[in-house]
C-alpha cells in the first residue's frame, strides 16, 4: 500500500484505517508487503522494485505500470528480499537485495547461506550486470531492511546490514517457538517476527566505485554493550542517513523499548557504540531520511 500526502479526498476501503484520510492522494493495493524500494529516474520517472517485481510511474506515484520482471545480461532474475535502490553516477542505478545460496540443501544451510548482493544498471534499469556479492562469506545469515542503501555526498554507496547467529531450530529440525500461549491445547504465536530467536548485530559495507568493489566497516559488528563483561543486547534492521558531508547517523531496531543510534564521522568506516535514543518504540524497525531542508 503506497500513500502520498496531499489534500485530495479519497474513500477508505473496508478493513483499512488511517488517522488523516483526507490527505491520501492515492492508495495502491499490492501483494508486495513492506519489501519495497523506490528511485527517481530521468525526467521525474520513478522506478519501484519489490522483491523481483518492477513497476514504474510517470506522474509522481499516482499511477503505476503493470508489474514486470528484469533479468541480468546472463538471463538470471534480478531482485530478492529487502531490496534497496540507489542512483549511481551518470545514468546508472544500483539494486541490493539478500538471497540464499542456490546450492544450500537443508533448512539450516539455506538460512545460514543468506547474503547480500548488488546489481548495476547503466541505462536506468533497462539492462543489468550480473550481481556482485557485497557481504563476505560467513557461517551466519546476513540480511537487510528494505530501502536503506544511500549514496553520500562524496559518491560513496553505504549499505547497512545485520547478521543472525545462534540456534534457530532445535532437535529433529523443530523450530523454536516464538512468544505465545496455548489456545485450545495448540500453541499460538502472539508476537511473531517481533521476537527473533537468535542474536543479531549490525555492520556496514560501502563502495567508492559505483558498486563494483565493496569494503566492510573497519571496527567490526555493532551491538549494545551494557557492561564490559556481562551485558549485551542485539540490534538489527539498521537505516542510515547523511547528516552533513561524511557524518552519518544510523538508527537500529532493538528489544529495549526504544530505538538505538550510532554515528560515523568518516563516511561509514567506523562507528560509535550503539546508544539509546529518546524515541520509544516496540521491537520494530525504523527508517531515517535526510529531508531537503537538511
Amino acid at each position: 500500500c503506497c500513500l502520498a500526502a496531499c489534500t485530495a479526498k479519497t474513500e477508505q476501503p473496508p478493513g483499512t484505517w488511517t488517522t488523516r484520510p483526507n490527505e491520501i492522494l492515492a492508495t495502491h493495493y499490492t501483494k508486495y508487503g513492506h519489501s519495497s524500494t523506490f528511485v527517481e529516474l530521468e525526467r521525474g520517472r520513478i522506478l519501484q522494485v519489490a522483491n523481483s517485481t518492477f513497476t514504474t510511474s510517470d506522474d509522481g506515484g499516482i499511477t503505476w505500470s503493470e508489474p514486470f520482471k528484469r533479468t541480468d545480461i546472463r538471463g538470471r532474475p534480478v531482485g530478492g528480499g529487502g531490496p534497496s535502490l540507489v542512483r549511481l553516477s551518470g545514468r546508472g542505478i544500483g539494486l541490493a537485495c539478500y538471497r540464499r545460496d542456490p546450492h544450500a540443501v537443508t533448512p539450516e544451510e539455506k538460512r545460514r547461506s543468506v547474503h547480500v548482493v548488488f546489481w548495476r544498471s547503466d541505462d536506468q534499469g533497462q539492462t543489468w550486470q550480473p550481481p556482485v556479492r557485497i557481504t563476505p562469506p560467513s557461517a551466519m545469515s546476513t540480511s537487510c531492511l528494505q530501502d536503506v542503501m544511500i549514496r553520500t555526498s562524496s559518491g560513496r554507496i553505504v549499505m547497512p546490514v545485520n547478521v543472525h547467529f545462534g540456534q534457530y531450530r532445535g532437535p529433529n529440525n523443530i523450530e523454536y517457538p516464538l512468544d505465545g500461549r496455548l489456545v485450545k491445547n495448540q500453541w499460538v504465536s502472539t508476537s511473531a517476527h517481533f521476537r527473533d530467536p537468535t542474536f543479531l548485530a549490525v555492520y556496514v559495507v560501502y563502495s567508492d566505485d559505483d558498486g563494483r568493489t565493496w569494503h566492510r566497516n573497519r571496527d567490526d559488528m555493532l551491538y549494545i554493550l551494557h557492561d564490559w563483561s556481562t551485558g549485551y543486547d542485539k540490534v538489527s534492521e539498521p537505516s542510515v542517513a547523511e547528516v552533513t558531508p561524511g557524518r552519518l547517523l544510523m538508527v537500529m531496531r532493538t528489544s529495549l523499548g526504544r530505538l538505538y543510534q550510532a554515528w560515523s564521522t568518516d563516511n561509514g568506516e567506523t562507528w560509535t557504540r550503539p546508544a539509546g535514543m529518546p524515541l520509544a518504540a516496540t521491537e520494530t524497525p525504523a527508517q531515517i531520511r535526510r529531508l531537503p531542508t537538511g
